[in-house]
């Protein structure tokens, strides 16, 4: 059973002993003190003026931890979570654990990414409107989707075969991004459908002066006027390849393709 509490005060969480509630949503709450609530496996905490969730670590049951919107500076987390949401807050330093599956810290003040290169189990990470400079490699971890969008990344990381999604708009990167099978790159909002480019093998054809190219796959012609990116390779897709072609600077193009079976 989930019970929401809205706008009031408190206090302690250890009065919430009942085995029937074991998710527990406060928002708009003040005065909340972390106790053990042994039965709250989810817990979501926003909008509260939280500065510190230290205390929280004595929940050991504790599997969805959602603190977005408050005023955390760090988080150090001991208990083996699965979901973290912490976005809009002011955090610039994290300690947390090798069970975490999801993490969103998009809206905050993280500058690099070392924090998160031994949670093996990690799947989903959301970093956008960070203060990321510099992508370390992530190679241990199981990553499939990955977004990176609105920080300050110059150059372009490399990755694992293994991630699906990248996106990495709102940044300052001139490079060709390769083995990712769908990224993102250009506006704050999701390329539409009319914008995806699916096919087996895809060629880009370019000249020096870039100012309009044809984009070609093996059934059809596809046209469009490509306006201010600085940088655009030429990648061939053949069989058994993963290589993507990305188009930089504010250009929203997405190519998503599968490989040849032949």
């Amino acid at each position: 059973m989930t019970l929401f509490l809205k706008d009031v005060s408190i206090g302690s969480l250890v009065q919430f002993q009942d085995p029937k509630i074991n998710k527990l949503s406060l928002n708009y709450c003040s005065n909340v003190i972390f106790a053990s609530a042994p039965h709250i496996t989810e817990l979501t905490i926003n909008n509260s003026d939280l500065s510190s969730v230290y205390k929280i670590n004595e929940n050991k049951q504790l599997k969805v931890l959602d603190v977005s919107n408050n005023n955390l500076t760090e988080l150090n987390l001991k208990i083996n979570l699965s979901e973290l949401y912490a976005q809009r807050n002011k955090i610039f330093q994290v300690q947390l654990v090798q069970s975490l599956q999801i993490i969103d810290l998009k809206k905050n003040r993280i500058q690099d990414t070392r924090a998160f290169k031994n949670i093996t189990c990690l799947k989903e990470l959301h970093l956008q409107c960070n203060e990321i400079i510099t992508v370390q490699p992530l190679q241990s971890l199981k990553l499939t989707k990955l977004y990176l969008s609105g920080n300050l990344i110059v150059h372009a990381p490399e990755f694992l075969k293994q991630i699906k999604y990248l996106h990495i708009d709102q940044n300052y990167i001139t490079q060709i991004i390769q083995n990712t099978k769908t990224v993102y790159y250009g506006t704050q909002h999701k390329p539409s459908t009319s914008q995806i480019v699916t096919s087996k093998r895809l060629n880009a054809v370019f000249q020096t002066e870039i100012q309009k190219r044809k984009i070609f796959d093996q059934n059809e012609q596809i046209e469009r006027k490509l306006i201010n990116f600085q940088y655009l390779n030429k990648l061939m897709v053949g069989k058994s390849e993963q290589r993507l072609i990305v188009l930089i600077n504010n250009v929203v193009l997405a190519f998503q393709y599968v490989i040849d079976s032949q």
